[in-house]
């Protein structure tokens, strides 16, 4: 078991993480579990410890991905909670990715003007990212997180033991993060991830503790995102855009997959306007188009992203803003981006990837 700051906790087995439910049910007066369908069909089937500690009218199941991110979603579980009596002391566990421990995040942190939440993250996305920090956010249409707020968890539980269960493009997926992290921080860790995403469960795990570590270190100094926490959103802004616009297609691109593509648009960027050494970009160019596979566009073009780019939270008035990076772990914040030289990172990257 080990303790990262106040509410972080990574375990070693799942009766470690069935102690440390029981610990926050006993202190809580109603409690439910917020989970997908492929949770509740795969995972939990082989957990019934877990899966028993709660009562069959507690355990809410949404639909899996971006599609249960919304307002919509939000109001029906808030009013399934209000028939189960829910008050200010009552506590919801987040069992799942991001897309649950964002909109559970979300529905905690606006039922009865706040509530308590357990995040327990089951993808390596959620585990390195997204239930680490106490940012919760829904969709508005298709603008990724629009609407959110936050609210940190009474604690995060991460079991590694979670990932055997999850297909290789998900794990992938969660890497995309890792190597965010590892461009923001250089030195050893960079180095680390050039290696690629882990082949063992020991690699694997060391790689989370760390990456678990550094996200927490940035968010303890900025916890609501005025100044160096903005860091994080390196590849965000590109990457938000490619996802929501690959939600019409056969194959939605996942968060993950469109990050590294969101780092592609980034590090050419940064090469144009923050002076990044052009060898440097072109060596982790290299190795994101090699360690990542992207589905299909299907009509998406530059254009588009850069609209839709226009709408990221970042942006100041009609200005887009970008995280950049100078060198390894010298990100540049808020740098003005102009559309020009966007809309010719962009196409540079969709040919990159898929020779458009």
């Amino acid at each position: 078991m080990v303790s990262i700051g106040e509410n972080l906790l990574i375990v070693n087995d799942a009766a470690a993480l069935v102690w440390r439910l029981r610990h926050y049910m006993a202190e809580h007066s109603e409690v439910a579990l917020i989970t997908d369908e492929n949770l509740n069909r795969q995972v939990l089937t082989h957990l019934p410890t877990i899966a028993g500690l709660f009562p069959l009218d507690g355990v809410f199941v949404v639909k899996p991905g971006e599609v249960s991110k919304s307002i919509t979603q939000t109001e029906q579980l808030c009013l399934s909670l209000m028939k189960r009596g829910f008050d200010r002391h009552s506590l919801i566990v987040n069992l799942g990715g991001g897309v649950v421990t964002d909109l559970g995040g979300f529905v905690a942190s606006v039922l009865k003007r706040g509530v308590a939440h357990l995040n327990i993250p089951t993808t390596l996305m959620a585990m390195v990212d997204a239930s680490v920090g106490g940012k919760t956010a829904v969709n508005l249409g298709h603008a990724k997180n629009q609407v959110g707020t936050f609210h940190e968890p009474v604690e995060v539980v991460i079991w590694p033991g979670f990932l055997k269960w999850l297909p290789e493009r998900e794990l992938l997926s969660g890497f995309a993060e890792c190597v965010k992290h590892g461009l923001l921080q250089g030195g050893n860790h960079i180095k680390m991830i050039s290696k690629g995403l882990p082949d063992d469960q020991n690699r694997l795990a060391s790689l989370i503790e760390w990456s678990v570590r550094f996200k927490a270190s940035v968010v303890c100094a900025d916890p609501f995102e005025k100044d160096s926490r903005k860091m994080l959103n390196l590849g965000h802004t590109a990457g938000h855009a490619f996802e929501a616009l690959s939600m019409s297609c056969t194959t939605p691109w996942l968060h993950g997959e469109a990050i590294a593509a969101g780092l592609l648009v980034a590090l050419q960027l940064s090469v144009r306007l923050a002076h990044l050494d052009s060898s440097f970009a072109s060596y982790w160019e290299k190795f994101l188009l090699t360690n990542f596979n992207f589905p299909p566009f299907e009509g998406i073009d530059a254009d588009q992203v850069v609209r839709m780019v226009s709408f990221d939270k970042k942006n100041v008035g009609r200005s887009a803003r970008f995280v950049l990076l100078k060198g390894p772990g010298v990100p540049v914040l808020d740098q003005a981006v102009p559309d020009d030289d966007l809309f010719n990172a962009v196409r540079n990257v969709m040919r990159l990837i898929h020779g458009l």
